[in-house]
């Protein structure tokens, strides 16, 4: 048969294709060679042609071949390579001895070559345990005595044991080997025998097998090529150092642990080996030229690998500390180079602001009590003098700071002081939750006049503008929970109590005066009025009152004044918006201030009524209001008595009463009513009869007078 008939056939083929997942670079390694050698076979080179490798950190362990069909098919390609599948594993090590992790175990081949139509054959077969792929050949032959090119018919796999040299790399052993066959060696009547070929590749400590090239034809693979690689291995850890940061230090264990990483990639050789939970060294010469299995990982030779925290100590926050170092940034591996990136993790302040006021209250204006802002360092790192940090206290409305300390400034009101904790670095706390540094500032605060009395709020705060601001990370606050605080001020402003004397019409005695007193904690306060007429200078004056206490208000009378000739009220007004505001009749009364209270009291003295009642009366009133000496009246001639009462003041009178009686007449007979003239005249006209008993008047006011007119005869 002529081989122009195999190439059609050629399209069956199909690219082989890996299976499982792909891995960051961990895990020992083949470096393939530039280009396959030996063959077994032909070296054919169809469309399908390829390379067939096991994934990146694993490396032969054992092989699959399938031939096609001996009753199907021209029979000059019976038996030859129909399919190759390779099985990979892992390498580990404890630093002692060297294992195989199968990475498929005995199943499904981890790679596969294409396939080819009518398939026969299937044989699996796999290395020893704990051995690789060392060297490779295989079978071939001929059809025909040379009539066509051979073909592939079968693989011998060469396999030995791993072991490790004095500085922990994996070497392959040189002496005795197993071969392990993977195929059949079909026979055919007539037809030559197959002829082993290899093993190819050198039997030294750092050569293996990486992969097979397979040449396709167009029935079968004509040729299997083999790949002859060297072990790559690098061994990757992290150096864990600690700058500033008074906690706990432990690596491993319950302590300080790192992810191994190629970038962001966790490493992991896909045979269960990877770089999470690994212990860092303390520095460089802790890393030793063995592998140390607690803090390294084996990968192949690269870059970009890294480590990360992935465990801290209890009680460490990840916030209370920043990371710095080439773990961050990568490293570059060489084969057989053992090298740790460097972390350095450095601790943070965490500066915590308490505000304490004072506990008595504010009781006057002007008064001066201190408030005190501390600040106190509760995370791992020390502040350094350059840093920037100040605490910052904003007072209430009203309320202003005095002399203030050193290091400490205010505003331009007094209202807003800033104190700079640069000069005082506060030392880290020893563990989490204690105290570190501290340092506290007093400040001696007053309320102002017109502050009313009540509970105000001073504020206090972490100033970090500058520190988390500037290019340096490791000065930053890292909790700004507690960056703030406040406190109450409280004003009970002192009750102030007055008493003063006013005469609305004057004494009931010029020379009349009056004591006030203010009785209660703190008093008696007195004064003893002064001055004539409604004139009445002086005031009883406690300036210092008592909260809740209880006072009395009062007068006596002083220079002889009689208090009963007086009507006495009180009015209190408050200085205090919406304070009490007494009022009452008598001369003491008794009042409870509160906090604020500004009363001014005044007792009002209404002196009783002052006048003075003239009455006359005559019959010859043209002569004067009074009758004239040796004035006579005829016997039976009628007389005209004019009765006149004036109030000469300097009150007004109500209510006098006007009695002229019957009785007191003498000789003269009086039967016709009387008359009234004037604006006190009662409204009930007089007659005789109430003349004789008493007639009331109505006001008289000052100066005013009334004449009853009698009209009598004479006898």
């Amino acid at each position: 048969m002529s081989a122009k008939l195999w190439i059609p056939l050629c399209l069956l083929a199909l690219t082989a294709a890996g299976t499982g997942t792909a891995h960051a670079q961990a895990g020992i390694g083949v470096q393939a060679g530039a280009s396959p050698t030996g063959t077994i076979g032909t070296n054919k080179g169809d469309v399908g042609s390829g390379a067939l490798q096991c994934q990146a950190g694993t490396i032969v362990r054992g092989g699959y071949h399938r031939d096609k069909s001996m009753s199907a098919g021209i029979s000059s390609t019976r038996g030859m390579t129909n399919r190759v599948g390779l099985y990979c594993g892992g390498i580990t090590t404890n630093g002692v001895t060297v294992s195989v992790v199968n990475r498929n175990p005995n199943g499904t081949p981890d790679v596969l070559s294409g396939t080819y139509a009518e398939p026969g054959t299937e044989v699996t077969n796999y290395c020893p345990s704990n051995q690789l792929v060392h060297q490779l050949g295989g079978w071939d032959r001929e059809w025909s005595s040379g009539q066509y090119p051979p073909w592939s018919s079968s693989l011998n796999l060469v396999c030995r044991p791993l072991t490790l040299d004095a500085s922990s790399w994996v070497r392959m052993t040189t002496g005795a080997s197993t071969s392990v066959e993977v195929g059949v060696r079909e026979t055919m009547a007539g037809q030559p025998a197959h002829v082993a070929r290899g093993p190819f590749c050198s039997n030294t400590s750092t050569t293996l097998v990486s992969g097979l090239y397979m040449q396709a034809g167009g029935e079968g693979y004509d040729g299997i090529n083999v790949y002859c690689g060297s072990l790559l291995q690098a061994r990757h850890s992290a150096i864990l150092s600690f700058t500033d940061f008074a906690w706990n230090q432990t690596r491993g264990g319950s302590g300080w642990l790192v992810n191994l990483t190629q970038g962001t990639s966790l490493l992991d050789n896909g045979a269960g080996t990877t770089g999470a939970g690994r212990t860092p060294h303390a520095n460089a010469a802790a890393n030793l030229s063995t592998v140390q299995t607690a803090s390294e990982i084996y990968v192949l030779p690269g870059s970009n690998y890294r480590a990360a925290i992935s465990q801290r100590p209890s009680g460490i926050a990840a916030n209370t500390f920043v990371t710095s170092g080439t773990c961050l940034t990568g490293i570059a591996l060489l084969n057989e180079q053992d090298q740790s990136c460097t972390l350095d993790v450095a601790g943070l302040p965490d500066i915590a602001v308490t505000l304490t006021t004072p506990a008595p209250a504010y009781s006057n204006y002007g008064q001066l009590q201190n408030i005190v802002l501390t600040a106190t360092n509760l995370g791992p790192g020390a502040t350094d003098g350059n840093d920037g940090f100040t605490v910052v206290a904003t007072l209430p409305a009203g309320w202003t700071a005095g002399t203030l300390p050193a290091n400490c400034t205010a505003n331009g009101a007094n209202t807003v002081v800033t104190c700079a904790l640069n000069p005082t670095p506060l030392a880290a706390a020893a563990s989490p939750g204690a105290n570190g540094g501290t340092v506290s500032f007093t400040i001696p605060v007053t309320v102002n006049s017109p502050t009313v009395s009540g509970t105000y709020t001073a504020n206090a705060a972490l100033g970090r503008i500058v520190p988390d601001g500037d290019a340096d990370p490791t000065n930053n606050d890292f909790n700004t929970a507690n960056d703030t605080a406040s406190g109450p001020l409280v004003f009970q402003k002192q009750p102030i109590l007055r008493l003063r004397k006013t005469l609305p019409l004057g004494r009931f005695v010029d020379a009349d005066q009056f004591t006030l007193s203010i009785a209660g904690p703190g008093g008696p306060a007195t004064a003893t009025t002064t001055g004539d007429g409604n004139t009445a200078t002086g005031e009883a004056l406690l300036a210092t009152g008592s909260i809740g206490s209880t006072y009395t208000l009062s007068e006596t009378g002083a220079a002889g004044a009689n208090l009963a000739n007086y009507t006495t009220s009180y009015t209190c007004t408050n200085a205090r918006a919406g304070g009490q505001t007494p009022s009452g009749n008598g001369s003491s009364f008794n009042l409870t201030p509160v906090a604020g209270d500004d009363l001014t009291c005044t007792l009002s003295n209404t002196r009783a009524p002052l006048a003075d009642l003239v009455i006359t009366k005559t019959n010859t009133p043209g002569s004067g209001p009074n009758d004239q000496s040796g004035d006579t009246v005829a016997r039976g001639a009628t007389t005209l008595y004019s009765i006149v009462v004036t109030n000469n003041g300097p009150d007004a009178v109500n209510g006098a009463v006007l009695r002229d009686p019957i009785a007191s007449r003498s000789n003269l007979n009086c039967t016709t009513p009387p008359a009234c003239n004037g604006s006190a005249c009662p409204v009930t006209p007089i007659s005789l009869a109430t003349l004789d008993t008493g007639v009331p008047l109505g006001a008289l006011a000052n100066g005013a007078s009334v004449t009853v007119s009698l009209s009598c005869t004479v006898n």
